[in-house]
């Protein structure tokens, strides 16, 4: 990249991602996929599998730093729940954490995901403990981060 390209063309990419809410595409993505009321990214080939929940506001590209670490040695399926990050909400209402349970379980079913590590950030661990404790599909772990996740 020569200096005029730094100079402008940066600049104008930083700008053009904070217009659009700081969403990057991550390198490597997959095309999304929707599971129940999940949108469903896909990183990595091989591995323990590990499925990343965000919290409030929040879609896979909080965990982008993450997914980038973890995708080398696991496969990686971040969500996105329904109501967040450009997801609509379902139309006909319901208990969202129902809902939420639902197609998680979905996920790990049609995917023929084993044992995969549940990791929540905020909502998404709240929804990973609730999970895991209806004991539907047989998980390696969960974890609870709770508090601020930085984007990136």
């Amino acid at each position: 990249m020569n200096t005029w390209s730094r100079r402008i063309v940066a600049p104008l990419l930083g700008a053009a991602l904070t217009l659009a809410g700081g969403h990057a595409v991550l390198a490597g993505e997959l095309a999304a996929t929707t599971v129940g009321t999940l949108k469903v990214q896909r990183h990595g080939d091989h591995g323990r599998p590990v499925i990343l929940i965000p919290g409030l506001q929040g879609g896979p590209w909080v965990w982008q730093q993450t997914i980038e670490q973890l995708q080398k040695n696991h496969v990686v399926y971040a969500v996105t729940l329904a109501g967040f990050d450009g997801m609509p909400a379902p139309a006909d209402g319901g208990n969202l954490f129902d809902r939420a349970d639902a197609s998680l379980l979905l996920l790990i079913e049609q995917h023929k995901i084993d044992k995969p590590v549940l990791v929540g950030h905020s909502l998404g661990g709240t929804l990973a403990l609730r999970f895991a404790g209806e004991g539907q599909a047989p998980l390696a772990q969960v974890f609870f981060q709770k508090g601020i996740v930085e984007p990136g």
